[in-house]
């Protein structure tokens, strides 16, 4: 079994890596990792009996339960990052060996690269490094347990400061992509554009959105401006809480003809949907592989 400061420093990257998901996780997934650190902590103390290998698994099966009856037997990022969590507060009651600790510390890297799941902001990326700075003074105390840990300290600092250059030249040259790191958003987030329902009460932020949704071409004159109103997905049904347009079509009772023609092509942008933008009412609609040709 590894000295006690190894796994006391382990239990301390641990919780550093943990306090920006606090707001993310349910709140009995906090206390099971306290209490299992605790445990971890007063085992060192009291030299008490460490769990078995069967109350272990005893553990994980109960983790995975409750983050299933939890999130109603679905996983999204959230219940992956309370699983995950989970795992992390039981792995330290195994450490026994080099392999072990450096099991734990790579599981520690995750856990802080889980943030950008969920953000990409200054404030995180600065969190970040400081936990990172953190974990790897932990890595090289694991490869030199006899030396003091400010000097241990001092050499992540220094490893750091020369990643420094790769990073800045990393930053210039990689892509930037909208949103996030992997292109997801929270769910309490909005964007302005069109989607095939409306809930209003699960919008907490709306973000304008300038995206191009389609671009247009007319053949000939171009309508006034006040006339430009492009008519997209129209919401027909309400159950209280979501708008949702009708099922079946809407059917009239002779064909919509004006006496003045308009025609113009619309190149939409993916959407991954089955509607269309168009002014007002169409008459007609020609559709080919990259566009659609619509006439009023």
């Amino acid at each position: 079994m590894p000295t006690t400061p190894n796994i006391t420093l382990h239990l301390g990257a641990l919780a550093l890596a943990l306090m920006p998901h606090i707001p993310r996780l349910p709140l009995w997934v906090i206390c099971w990792c306290l209490v299992a650190w605790g445990y971890i902590l007063l085992v060192l103390k009291y030299r008490l009996p460490l769990p078995s290998q069967i109350l272990r698994l005893a553990l994980a099966i109960g983790a995975v339960a409750g983050v299933l009856l939890t999130n109603g037997f679905s996983l999204d990022r959230y219940s992956s990052l309370a699983l995950l969590w989970l795992m992390a507060s039981i792995k330290p009651m195994e450490i026994r060996t080099y392999r072990d600790e450096m099991v734990t510390i790579l599981l520690i890297y995750f856990l802080l690269l889980s943030n950008l799941f969920f953000s990409s902001s200054l404030a995180v990326g600065l969190y970040m490094a400081f936990s990172i700075f953190a974990a790897t003074a932990v890595l090289i105390h694991i490869h030199q347990p006899n030396s003091r840990f400010s000097g241990n300290l001092g050499m992540s600092a220094a490893l750091m400061l020369k990643a420094v250059p790769l990073a800045l030249i990393f930053f210039v040259i990689f892509p930037r992509i909208q949103g996030s790191v992997w292109g997801l958003r929270s769910p309490a987030a909005a964007r302005t554009g069109f989607s095939d329902h409306l809930a209003p009460g699960s919008v907490t932020e709306l973000v304008r959105s300038s995206d191009i949704a389609f671009r247009v071409e007319f053949d000939g004159r171009i309508p006034v401006q006040d006339r430009l109103y492009w008519r997209g997905l129209v919401f027909w049904v309400f159950d209280g809480r979501t708008w949702q347009p009708r099922k079946d079509r809407l059917r009239f009772a002779a064909p919509l003809k004006g006496s003045d023609a308009l025609t113009y092509t619309v190149t939409l942008e993916p959407h991954n949907q089955r509607w269309l933008f168009a002014l007002d009412l169409p008459y007609r609609f020609v559709f080919r592989p990259c566009c659609c040709r619509i006439i009023h």
